[in-house]
């Protein structure tokens, strides 16, 4: 499986929150269970994707871990970053939730987010930044998906039909 290159606009008919330009750093929500921070592959390909392209400055990270126990967050990153812990684990949702909650208060116009497995590379992180240059001033995108090909087949972002297919 592979993300193709052009992520599309997935427009709600709704007005964003006004804000334009890339100027605003992006909020990168990371969302862990029982996986301490610096063993996540999403952590781990998300900070040597933002060492390649040059693009820590832009960024923001908020860790959310629902595990039962806090997890020791590494030392040292190359962009500011929170931890929340969250023992009652409110899956996904409730991080997410979370993250869109304090982009909101915080001023940020963009959401990545990120589960403990997710990886990216340099070249989806810049087609992503390319995107957010491109989209400056268009207040009706909602999102930014990317497409996953399977053997030249795009598999997401896909319909689900009736009986799950």
């Amino acid at each position: 499986m592979s993300a193709a290159n052009s992520p599309p606009c997935a427009g709600t008919g709704h007005e964003r929150n006004g804000m334009t330009g890339v100027g605003q750093t992006v909020l990168a929500a990371l969302v862990s269970y029982q996986l301490e921070a610096s063993s996540s592959p999403a952590l781990i390909s998300f900070l040597q994707a933002l060492g390649e392209t040059g693009l820590a400055s832009q960024f923001r990270l908020l860790i959310y871990d629902n595990s039962p126990s806090p997890s020791p967050v590494p030392d040292s990153m190359p962009l500011p970053s929170s931890y929340i812990h969250d023992p009652a684990n409110g899956g996904l949702t409730g991080a997410y939730n979370t993250a869109l909650r304090l982009a909101e208060k915080e001023g940020y116009e963009w959401l990545l987010l990120l589960d403990q497995d997710t990886v990216i590379n340099a070249s989806y992180l810049k087609e992503i930044w390319r995107r957010l240059f491109e989209l400056a001033g268009n207040r009706r995108c909602a999102a930014l998906a990317p497409r996953l090909l399977a053997e030249n087949e795009i598999i997401s972002p896909a319909r689900v039909l009736r009986g799950g297919r």
